[in-house]
């Protein structure tokens, strides 16, 4: 991908001589850069929406201070990148709207469209909308055709489809797979990410396994109400009942109200709530595979966050002859900020692990660390307390990477690695590291839980297994406390 080059580069300036260990540090830092941009990019964007610096402010910390977002935000080249760009769209299309006709304008935009685009193919949403917007505006909403005739309304379409093109012509540029063929090459991308079915595994949710493209329905809509916090999910209610409140209240002049809403912030209500349900209806009603939690979805995220804001602003709506109210909801946003700040500072640097209380009052029934991210925590902690010259560990498909790319080269030869977890003379298993990526699995025969890693509320994360015959010979049969 486009957004990934910087860091080849950097390896190929080197010779392609970098230490691993160096490559993945590089990519993380890198990874960071590109989610700061969008965070920034959202901040900008959420000015332009709400002309009001507070609640781009809240909005920025919202989504900065969301536990998982802040625990992946290093690691997760795909969905973390992929959503920073969707921030880098939001304010393209805020500024195309801002700046009609102006082409370096348009050109900006379609380039960052390209780039979100060539991140996720569904990144074409953003730049779809704003030619549909556009067309129902200069048609409907303020028909230009009343003034100008329908050759000026043509003109029109004919600028906006010109803009279009523009963003697909940025996009084949950055994506040179699509060179020898762009119009082929992006059917086949829409097709093939439509419902990427490369991997044919389980997923366990709600305490059974299903094949990853047989899920219930409500897979989605599940994690996202176990894995937000409760009080982003009630304001986002807030948001989409004041929006039923206007229409309530205007049913008698619906079409006048929502023009006049269309034409102003309310678009921007109206695109950030289609992008957070369509995606979502569509995996529902297309069946698509899904799999690790709702990553995937972690693009709509910052438009729900946007739904929020127009929440809380209805609120304090409400409140607006009411100071001290009002007050005491400014001070609980404060206070529930800063208890999440506190609580990654708590759980770092295992963050991406957060579920709200009702997520973590059933989290055995779901799955956690897919990525196998507290491996590494683990390994390091066999080290500190076994001073074994050799260290003979079962392997999760995922063990090399801590032991050959994050440990020291001195203390990486201490580990040998096995593709089995039970013991025989073949395969001298002494530890087993069981992550919580799936049901627990209760016992290894043979073998000993000896150390638990844990989050919030008593959540498991991962579990360390010994070998009862090593347990007994370096430890006397008992694992050293702290």
């Amino acid at each position: 991908m486009t957004l990934q080059m910087p860091t080849v580069v950097a390896e190929h300036l080197t010779g392609f001589t970098m230490p691993s260990c160096d490559i993945y540090m590089m990519r993380h830092l890198w990874t960071f850069l590109i989610c700061l941009s969008g965070l920034a990019c959202f901040y900008l964007f959420l000015e332009r929406v709400f002309r009001n610096r507070w609640y781009a402010l809240l909005g920025l910390m919202m989504l900065a201070l969301y536990p998982r977002f802040w625990g992946e935000q290093f690691t997760n080249i795909k969905d973390m990148v992929f959503t920073a760009t969707c921030c880098w769209a939001l304010l393209a299309t805020a500024l195309s709207l801002s700046h009609e006709g102006k082409w370096r304008w348009e050109l900006l935009s379609a380039f960052l469209f390209a780039l979100c685009a060539n991140t996720r193919i569904i990144g074409f949403l953003f730049p779809a909308l704003l030619f549909g917007y556009r067309t129902l505006r200069d048609g409907v909403l303020a028909p230009v055709w009343k003034e100008g005739g329908a050759r000026r309304f043509l003109a029109r379409l004919a600028r906006h489809a010109l803009a279009l093109l523009l963003t697909l012509a940025c996009y084949v540029l950055v994506t040179p797979a699509a060179w020898a063929s762009p119009l082929s090459f992006i059917a086949e991308a829409f097709s093939k990410f439509s419902n990427y079915n490369d991997w044919s595994g389980e997923v366990y949710f709600l305490g059974s396994s299903y094949p990853c493209y047989a899920l219930p329905w409500y897979y989605l809509p599940t994690w996202l109400s176990l894995s937000i916090p409760l009080w982003y999910l009630a304001v986002t209610l807030a948001g989409v009942a004041g929006a039923a409140a206007f229409v309530l209240r205007n049913r008698r002049r619906l079409g006048s109200a929502l023009r006049r809403v269309l034409l102003g912030p309310g678009r921007w209500f109206a695109l950030c709530l289609t992008v957070a349900v369509l995606p979502i209806a569509a995996a529902i009603l297309l069946h698509s595979t899904l799999y690790s939690g709702w990553r995937h979805m972690y693009f709509i995220f910052p438009e729900l966050v946007v739904v929020a804001l127009f929440g809380i602003k209805w609120l304090f709506d409400l409140l607006r002859a009411r100071r001290w109210p009002r007050r005491l909801l400014a001070g609980g946003l404060a206070a529930l900020l800063a208890g999440q700040a506190c609580w990654i500072a708590w759980m770092h640097p295992f963050e991406k692990f957060y579920l709200n209380p009702v997520g973590q009052s059933m989290c055995d029934l779901l799955e956690r660390d897919y990525w196998y991210e507290s491996t590494t925590a683990q390994i390091r902690r066999i080290l500190e307390v076994d001073d074994s010259r050799r260290i003979n560990l079962s392997d999760n498909a995922f063990t090399p990477v801590p032991v050959f790319h994050f440990l020291a080269e001195e203390v990486a030869r201490r580990v040998y690695i096995y593709r089995s977890i039970t013991y025989s003379e073949e395969t001298p298993i002494d530890y087993i590291i069981d992550e919580a990526c799936g049901p627990v699995s209760g016992t290894f025969p043979g073998f000993t839980p000896v150390y638990e890693l844990r989050g919030a509320n008593g959540m498991l994360i991962s579990t360390i297994y010994m070998r009862d015959e090593a347990l007994a010979e370096r430890f006397g049969g008992q694992w050293p406390n702290e």
